[in-house]
């Protein structure tokens, strides 16, 4: 039998994320210990509170583990952890800036019964999914991909000497499969370039060029940060990780009604793949399927002639585009901003436009003495977003 606790640590992935991201890998913990999270269960009524008052519960991933809540009821299927204020940007900088949340992944084994492999998985949880980074903006899917709570996973099929023979990366519902000898690695180690806001995982960098679902774009050009992600080993029947047969869901988000999925994720322990792996080769398929039956919209020239600037105190953002599809209008830029000096991670905003040049005042505080690095990209009126092109702004 391997050594399947070394085998995880030896072919741990390196994410490196697209230049716009602002959420990231994180201890599943934020979502219990965020200051403003609460549980509720199906009825609505208050479980537990991260920040209880008198006679509350206190919320953490313990709690979930236990076999019944302190009112005694035991955990159900439509329970829900939320976020009250919503105020998820800000919320997750100051989440990742603590070492006990930023970087963390889980890794498991688990042995498939329809094809009598071992699998290594390793799942990752994101404070919050928004598609692109776009908001609700775009009429045709704006509004889609925004949820509280996001789990994505990755998982290496062992042949029977232990080695790594396929991956596996999930994308959205479905899935994309490489043999293990064409996985671009960094070592023993298989590289993923997690999607922009949606953190769909691909094998490749996107360039000018987005990945088409069939649904929608992803950009994921893996020029943002690429962190060290600690992994923690899960093995069933270690109390401490408990939490993760917990069968509600990781965010306060309903369905909205669009065909696109806009609800909080269900529990890992509730994707078909964590008790059978060999379920998600088979969404490989059904990915190809849809891509083929759903022709791509134009895709969106990136923006040109962008710079940043300092005025009256805050960062503008100056744009231009030379060209641009016929049956788009533009209706958004969006724009990530980082600083070396700012001990937070990213920020970024979406600001509402009308023209493909112009200025905007991002209304992100502008110090003297910091410099900036970031990327700007268009969303159109059907919420389409484009490549990003990059920015920085020297210190004074």
């Amino acid at each position: 039998m391997p050594d399947f606790a070394q085998l995880l640590a030896k072919h741990r992935p390196v994410l490196r994320y697209d230049s716009h991201e602002l959420y990231f890998a994180d201890s599943a913990a934020e979502m219990t210990d965020n200051p403003a999270n609460v549980l509720r269960d199906s009825a609505g009524a208050l479980v537990a509170a991260a920040t209880p008052q008198v006679g509350q519960a206190k919320l953490s991933l313990t709690l979930l583990g236990h076999a019944n809540y302190p009112n005694g009821h035991a955990p159900g299927k439509d329970d829900r952890l939320g976020d009250t204020t919503k105020n998820y940007v800000e919320e997750a900088r100051l989440l990742h800036l603590d070492p006990n949340y930023r970087n963390q992944m889980y890794g498991r084994w688990v042995k498939s019964d329809a094809d009598s492999c071992w699998w290594l998985q390793y799942w990752f949880f994101y404070f919050y999914n928004d598609y692109n980074l776009a908001g609700e903006i775009g009429g045709g899917i704006g509004g889609a991909g925004l949820h509280e709570g996001d789990w994505e996973m990755i998982q290496l099929q062992l042949d029977a000497n232990g080695n790594p023979q396929l991956a596996v990366y999930s994308q959205h519902k479905h899935a994309g499969r490489r043999p293990w000898s064409k996985v671009e690695k960094q070592g023993d180690r298989p590289i993923v370039y997690p999607a922009r806001g949606s953190h769909a995982n691909y094998f490749a960098r996107s360039k000018l060029k987005p990945y088409w679902t069939g649904v929608w774009f992803d950009h994921a050009n893996g020029n943002g940060a690429s962190p060290d992600i600690s992994l923690n080993v899960v093995e069933d029947g270690d109390a401490q990780y408990d939490w993760l047969q917990w069968p509600g869901y990781w965010g306060d988000t309903l369905p909205s009604g669009l065909i696109f999925d806009a609800t909080s994720p269900t529990a890992p322990c509730r994707h078909a793949a964590w008790s059978e792996p060999h379920d998600l080769v088979g969404k490989v398929k059904e990915l190809q399927a849809q891509v083929k039956e759903a022709p791509p919209p134009a895709v969106l020239p990136p923006p040109r002639g962008v710079s940043l600037l300092r005025k009256h105190g805050t960062l503008h953002v100056s744009y231009d585009s030379r060209e641009w599809p016929a049956g788009s209008e533009p209706a958004a830029l969006v724009v990530t901003v980082n600083s070396p000096e700012d001990p937070l991670p990213p920020t970024g905003r979406k600001m509402q436009i009308d023209s493909i040049s112009g200025e905007v005042d991002t209304g992100i505080e502008a110090h003297d003495d910091w410099s900036y690095d970031g990327a700007v990209s268009f969303v159109d009126t059907n919420g389409v977003a484009s490549a990003s092109t990059p920015v920085s702004l020297p210190a004074q």
